[in-house]
This record gives structure tokens, C-alpha cells and sequence, in this order.
């Protein structure tokens, strides 16, 4: 096989060729999900311990806006005539 391959040069080279631009291109992929995971780890670290996280935050907002709805409406304030 090896024979075969020697004989026909271009095909060694392009094959050669692919390889290597597959290297470059998992290489590639490789770095840009450590910077993206860096990224991610950097803003997760600026949330300070024991504050809400986002959805804790839906959370709370889904629940207030259900009792708002379902309380009762405040009564109106007195006008002030002259």
C-alpha cells in the first residue's frame, strides 16, 4: 500500500495536505472553546456568592407578578380638592 501511495505523488501530497489542514482545524476549534470557557468562567465568577442567579431572579419576578395580579387593588388615594 505504501508502495502505491509513493508512486502517485499527488495524491500523498493532497492527502498530506488534508491532514494537516484537519490538525489546524481541530487546533482551531480546540482554542476557541478554552476562550470561550474562560469567557463563561470569568462571568460566573463575577457573581458574587449568595446573590440571585438568573433564574432565581424569573423566579421571583414570575411569583410577585402572580400576587400582584391576584391581590386585591390598593385603594385609591384621597384628592385634594380646593
Amino acid at each position: 500500500m505504501i508502495k502505491k501511495l509513493l508512486k502517485n505523488r499527488r495524491e500523498l501530497f493532497l492527502w498530506s495536505l488534508a491532514i494537516v489542514l484537519l490538525i489546524i482545524v481541530i487546533s482551531y476549534a480546540i482554542f476557541a472553546a478554552h476562550l470561550i470557557a474562560n469567557r463563561l468562567n470569568v462571568a460566573f465568577q463575577a457573581i458574587p456568592p449568595g446573590s440571585q442567579t438568573v433564574e432565581t431572579f424569573k423566579l421571583e419576578t414570575l411569583k410577585t407578578l402572580l400576587e400582584n395580579r391576584t391581590a386585591t387593588p390598593p385603594p385609591p388615594e384621597p384628592t385634594v380638592s380646593n
